[in-house]
């Protein structure tokens, strides 16, 4: 009993960490369907578990990442449908939400109960994963032994504004690369950072840009002439990474849309790459760069599932033009705060990604994030983790830390001793995310 116990030491300590939240008014029946198309539900009040609830989910857990905990039993002449090879391995979790907790059957000896819920996960590539549970198992009231696990269902829950974040990669830079092709998706997320193309204005190029702003009409049209096009054609590789787990019917697409002149684009090829539901979609093909006679524009759009009638909408759209903050395109607006969290599109990686960005309804400060709600709480300290202020683990609770990275920044940025979150500070902190 005590090698047993000192087994489950490490996940009970994860469990407790993230906490226990109750979230269910309207789940679905679908928790027990292998194929769930269940949206997040809002987090409300915390349920607080006993211990052999807390063994049943550490239990399964362990049983997802293919490595059994020493005395969890799941009964062999139960239903279990936990079947995917994926192990889970560097990812960790982040959050438990409890949707329901009751005891279905009572004996003198024993009980029966039924825990629901959903599992967190993000790795260190800021891939994400809500995973949807349902357990049944039998526990002893006399005996001190572990849970029985009589019944166990676990599926992806489906992004509805998944994030994602696209580079323009010279094709010539994976024929020299150490290693050969990426074979993974960090392998390809690596390379795309390290030589994907600059999109957005320096310095220098603002300065020269808001020059030419004052300029009139007439004279930017004679300046233009005697310059040239500044553009610059490549043999590209526009590689978009989406960092939410897809299903195997999600549809995630780039479309070419907006185009001058139909020499920008020479030639392209679409392909898309799946590692365990991670997916890259992307264009291969000659295309011309920083042309403002010879400009097109990539679309990124996405449906959850076609087979359930959701409508495919654009999420994000990027330009062959060099980006200019005042010029950044606007994002379809997210009313819900699960809405803006699936939806960061730019947010753990903002500093390093070269896309164009876009603006949303947090960044233009359409509605003020509360830092006291979880989602907004985790969309604040993803985006100071990402800018290296914050160093502690994102994990929804706005606390000391928090309010210490967020005051550090203020300060810096905008010359503000202050740790709340005003709206002034927020399109500052969410500039160009594409939020």
């Amino acid at each position: 009993m005590k090698l047993f116990l000192r087994s489950i030491l490490i996940v009970l300590i994860a469990l407790t960490l993230t906490g226990c939240v109750s979230s269910l008014k309207n789940i679905k029946e679908s928790l027990g369907v292998e194929e769930t198309k269940a949206i997040m539900p809002p987090r409300s009040g915390p349920i607080e578990l006993p211990s052999h609830a807390k063994l049943a989910i550490a239990g399964l857990i362990q049983h997802m990442r293919h490595k059994p905990l020493a005395g969890i039993t799941f009964d062999p002449a139960g239903t279990h449908l936990i079947r995917e090879g994926f192990d889970y391995d560097g990812f960790d979790l982040i959050h438990t939400d409890i949707a329901k907790y009751h005891v279905v059957k009572e004996t003198l000896d024993t009980s029966t109960q039924i825990l629901g819920g959903f599992l967190h996960f993000i790795d260190g590539s800021a891939r994400r994963t809500v995973v949807a549970f349902e357990v049944g198992y039998r526990r002893w009231k006399k005996v001190d032994k572990p849970p029985l696990i009589l019944r166990s269902v676990v599926s992806t829950v489906l992004p509805q504004f998944p994030a994602i974040a696209t580079f323009y990669v010279p094709a010539e830079s994976f024929e020299y690369r150490e290693g050969g092709k990426p074979k993974t998706f960090v392998e390809y997320l690596d390379h795309a950072m390290k030589y994907g193309i600059e999109m957005r204005a320096t310095g220098e190029d603002i300065a020269k840009h808001n020059k030419e702003l004052k300029l009139s009409t007439w004279d930017r049209m004679k300046k233009s002439f005697s310059e040239g096009d500044p553009g610059k054609e490549y043999e590209l590789v526009v590689l978009t990474f989406c960092f939410d787990r897809l299903g195997e019917n999600s549809k995630l697409n780039l479309k070419l849309s907006g185009i001058s002149d139909y020499s920008a684009i020479t030639s392209y090829s679409p392909f898309e790459l799946d590692f365990d539901g991670w997916r890259i979609v992307a264009l291969s093909g000659t295309a011309r760069l920083f042309s403002p006679a010879k400009s097109f524009n990539i679309e990124v759009s996405f449906n959850p599932d076609p087979s359930t009638q959701l409508r495919t909408e654009k999420i994000a759209s990027y330009s062959s033009l060099k980006f200019y903050p005042e010029d950044a395109p606007k994002a379809p607006d997210r009313v819900t705060a699960e809405g803006a969290n699936q939806n960061m599109s730019n947010t753990t990686r903002t500093e390093a990604s070269t896309q164009t960005a876009a603006s949303g309804t947090i960044s233009r400060g359409a509605r003020l994030l509360d830092v006291k709600k979880f989602d907004d709480a985790v969309l604040v300290q993803s985006r100071l983790k990402a800018l290296g202020y914050y160093n502690s683990t994102v994990d929804g609770a706005f606390g000391a830390n928090s309010k210490k990275a967020l005051k550090a920044w203020a300060s810096a940025n905008v010359g503000l001793e202050i740790d709340i979150l005003t709206i002034d500070i927020q399109k500052k902190l969410f500039e160009g995310t594409g939020l």
